[in-house]
């Protein structure tokens, strides 16, 4: 990101200063006085830091996190941001390298969201991350108190339909910030949790996160793992009501239930599917070859490998409406080799990309 949360931060600072001056003695705007003030506040910014991080020191309590956050909260409400990301950066480091992970995640997540409620997403999400980078190097495990810190702070983004309005001007990354906080978020959830492709909490927000900017694709891939089944057939027929052609209604709804069925979900695949039928007004109005060879699917891989023939006589029964979607012909081949035993195909072309996007231990 260039120029850093930093330098947004001292160029917003320098703004604020610009302003005062002019409404001062004219004397004031020499440049001795300029330079002796700009002296002045880096020296007043450094003593605070000193203060606030030797003012905890010696403690991990939640007592020292809060005396610092009350001296964040006055720094931001007193617009020295400066010192208040210094102040949070000197003391999360400090509780790093202690390995004192509570304290630092503790810090991490007030000071982020205190930092949002200002509209700066660049410095907000700079911290998260350095949050989730600690997680990950410390192995440490995606709790139930971890990810609410998390939550709380993608939450908090003003962009987020939950989020507070900001006191101030909102940064214009807002939405690239929180969907790269969700990216990491999501891997080290599935990294040290127990849901292999990551908790489906932070991959409901990465879904809403890229719906809101109107990422179809990254979207979609999210909902796959955020267990809302209904919301994510809502969205499917959406997405092919306003961006497919005509007469595409199946080939939307049937590729989610292929790539669920892909990754063994057939409980999602089951609801998605019933979702989505009610949102287009029962069986009858969505009756095609098509939606007849997904509805037999789910049937037969509910069977187990004895039901083998059965597969193959699908694949083979509705092959033109198979051929309709590429997307269709990549999952079949991994849905065959994970219900069935059958030798999974050589990956490249769309099943590389298939393998990329769906890849990973089975869903538990």
């Amino acid at each position: 990101m260039e120029g850093g949360p930093t330098s947004t931060v001292r160029r917003r600072r320098r703004k604020r200063k610009g302003t005062k001056t002019s409404s001062t003695d004219p004397a004031a705007n020499s440049s001795g006085s300029t330079n002796a003030n700009d002296a002045a506040a880096s020296s007043l910014n450094s003593m605070d830091v000193d203060l606030a991080v030797a003012a905890v020191a010696h403690t991990a309590t939640s007592g020292g996190v809060d005396s610092v956050l009350r001296k964040l909260r006055e720094s931001v409400g007193g617009g020295d941001l400066y010192t208040a990301l210094q102040v949070y950066k000197a003391l999360f480091a400090r509780f790093a390298k202690q390995g004192d992970v509570e304290p630092a995640t503790e810090l991490a997540a007030k000071g982020s969201c205190l930092l949002l409620k200002q509209g700066l997403t660049r410095a907000a999400t700079d911290l998260a991350l350095q949050l989730v980078e600690l997680f990950t190097e410390s192995h440490t495990q995606a709790t139930e108190t971890n990810t609410a810190h998390l939550l709380a702070i993608v939450r908090a983004y003003p962009t987020h339909p939950e989020a507070t309005t900001p006191q101030g001007a909102v940064d214009d990354t807002c939405d690239e910030d929180a969907q790269r906080l969700l990216r990491l978020a999501v891997k080290w959830s599935s990294a040290e949790g127990p849901f292999p492709r990551g908790d489906p909490r932070l991959n409901y927000e990465a879904a809403c996160a890229y719906r809101r900017t109107g990422d179809a694709s990254n979207a979609c891939q999210r909902y796959m793992f955020s267990e809302q089944c209904e919301e994510y057939a809502q969205y499917l027929h959406e997405l092919a009501s306003t961006k497919g052609y005509r007469g595409e209604l199946d080939i939307f709804l049937a590729r989610a239930v292929f790539q669920l069925l892909a990754v063994e979900n057939i409980r999602d695949a089951i609801q998605v599917r019933a979702a989505f039928m009610l949102q287009c007004g029962g069986k009858k109005t969505l009756d095609t070859p098509l939606m007849n060879c997904v509805e037999l699917l789910l049937d037969v891989v509910q069977r187990g490998k004895p039901a083998l023939p059965l597969f193959q006589l699908l694949q083979k029964r509705y092959s033109r409406s198979l051929q309709r979607d590429e997307i269709l012909q990549s999952c079949i081949g991994r849905i065959a080799h994970n219900f069935f035993g059958v030798a999974p195909p050589k990956q490249g072309g769309m099943m590389g990309m298939l393998e990329s996007l769906l890849g990973g231990p089975k869903k538990k």
